[in-house]
């Protein structure tokens, strides 16, 4: 095998300056307008007590596999990842722990945001390290601050033109293994970029300064098996645009090869529908509306031929996994402001802002046409709900599945709401308000993922209230829900269920931990 060329990423000063160790870690070639350029970089300080190779393990055991861009652990070592890229690492890791594990490492998050903090050097290591960093200040319930990190991240990549398809085999120094790791880092940026983008309703975002051409013709990263191995892909590898165009082959051909046969490839093409949804305009004609809903169909049929979301020994895909719910996702954000749902909560649930996405208008359109809308945002909101009660740890999953429940959760909401306004006046529902119940019932996933992100604790607080004040039956001697500060109660009456798809901070009201 090859060996992968490097440049100095910063000189370590002496250890007499500081008892923290230091490493002299090297990074990934990248280009640079001299041939061996060395920029002196201070390390960062790392909190005392911290045991780096247990943070590590923990990231791999619980995170990596979600977002495996990264060199695998076999491998970890011989890379020489660079302090600030560690630090990230250990800092994500951090969260799998126990808290008296956690407390040698409480600084941790300061040290990250002080080591990626300078602006040089420009590497692909800070692009990682950036793109794991705004993953995990999202999950922490730092949106902005996770927009910053990521457009930053999407900013160095294409200054140092990450965005060419030949990138990185130019930059891997015929190391098959780095050439993986540089192409599986360009589709995180993408995928990560645009999650994030979607979740905040943003049509633009950091890396639409890429070429389309470019995306088209960029590689598809290979099967993991033959990640872990270190080894290049013995067949071609594909394109999104071969990878698309092949929906219209035979269903035999979209896995004759192992680079089709990963499961890399529909979590690209997911996120790209994701893209398309969220570029719909609010003036979008039926027609548009119509191909685009199209779209999320024949990714849904074209997976039937797809590897297998739980392939076997009861593990499932995590990439694919995410596939799914990145279109189910994309569905309730194409139906559900079009639906004919009520406008506002009920007023006794005293509801108020949680995450996710921006605070979303209403979209007019036919009653026969809403009423299709309306079904088709249920019947995505359930898909997520099947996908969350799947027999698998649910903190192994992404943190950005954590988003997809909260959706699944308000669509049911507002479904349950409707069903038991009709129920009030006698109407008989065929048991679909219990139904409606038991799916909310979801809301306890929320709270598992509470113990770890901060971004579920919090949505859970306050979709609870929601759900209370439309499923709890009250006596009138029995008063409404009681929050403790008068003057923000005031603010939660008369709210819109798209006042609900916000990601602003919620407030002081509530702390995580």
């Amino acid at each position: 095998m090859a060996t992968t060329t490097t440049i100095p990423d910063y000189i370590a000063p002496s250890p007499a300056t500081n008892n923290v160790p230091h490493f002299n870690f090297q990074g990934l070639s990248t280009p640079t307008p001299t041939t061996s350029a060395t920029t002196l970089e201070t390390p960062p300080a790392w909190p005392p007590a911290v045991d780096q190779e247990a943070l590590i393990n923990t990231f791999y055991s619980n995170f990596y596999a979600s977002h495996p861009f990264l060199v695998p652990r076999r491998h970890y070592t011989s890379q020489n990842y660079p302090d600030y890229l560690i630090l990230t690492i250990c800092f994500i890791g951090s969260h799998y722990t126990n808290h008296q594990i956690l407390a040698a490492a409480s600084t941790l998050h300061d040290a990250v945001a002080t080591a990626i903090a300078p602006p040089d050097p420009q590497t692909v290591h800070r692009v990682q390290a950036l793109m794991l960093y705004a993953t995990i200040l999202h999950a922490r319930h730092e949106p902005h601050h996770a927009q910053t990190v990521i457009l930053r991240a999407a900013t160095i990549a294409l200054a140092l033109g990450m965005d060419s398809p030949s990138f990185a085999q130019d930059n891997a120094a015929g190391n098959p293994l780095v050439e993986e790791s540089l192409r599986r880092t360009w589709w995180e940026l993408y995928t990560i970029d645009l999650y994030i983008a979607a979740l905040h309703r943003q049509p633009t975002c950091g890396i639409k300064g890429a070429r389309k051409s470019s995306v088209m013709n960029y590689h598809l990263p290979s099967s993991q098996p033959l990640f872990e191995a270190g080894l290049g892909d013995p067949h071609p590898l594909t394109t999104l645009r071969i990878f698309e165009d092949q929906a219209f082959a035979l269903i035999k051909t979209r896995t004759d090869t192992s680079a089709n046969s990963s499961s890399y490839g529909y979590r690209v093409e997911a996120i790209r529908l994701v893209d398309c949804v969220m570029c719909l305009s609010e003036t979008a004609n039926t027609d548009k509306i119509e191909a685009t809903d199209a779209a999320l169909a024949a990714w849904r049929l074209h997976n039937s031929s797809s590897p297998p979301l739980m392939p076997g020994g009861g593990d499932i895909d995590p990439l694919l996994f995410q596939a799914h719910f990145f279109i189910h996702t994309a569905s309730v954000f194409l139906h559900f402001p079009r639906s004919d749902f009520a406008l506002t909560v009920p007023s006794s649930s005293q509801a108020i802002d949680t995450t996710c996405a921006k605070s979303h208008t209403r979209l007019t359109s036919s009653t026969s046409g809403a009423q299709m809308h309306t079904m088709k945002a249920i019947a995505a909101s359930k898909e997520i709900c099947s996908l969350a009660a799947i027999p698998w740890p649910l903190e192994l999953h992404s943190p950005f599945f954590v988003c997809a429940v909260i959706l699944a959760c308000i669509v049911q909401l507002a479904a349950a709401s409707v069903g038991q306004g009709r129920r009030n006046q006698g109407v008989d529902d065929g048991g679909l308000l219990e139904a409606y119940r038991d799916r909310v019932l979801l809301l306890g996933s929320l709270r598992c993922l509470g113990e770890k992100w901060a971004v579920a604790h919090n949505a859970l607080q306050y979709l609870r209230l929601i759900a209370e004040g439309i499923f709890t039956t009250r006596n009138e001697s029995q008063s409404d829900i009681v929050i403790a500060d008068d003057a923000q109660a005031d603010d939660f009456t008369n709210m819109s269920w798209f006042d609900l798809f916000t990601p602003d901070e919620m407030g002081d009201a509530l702390v995580f931990g």
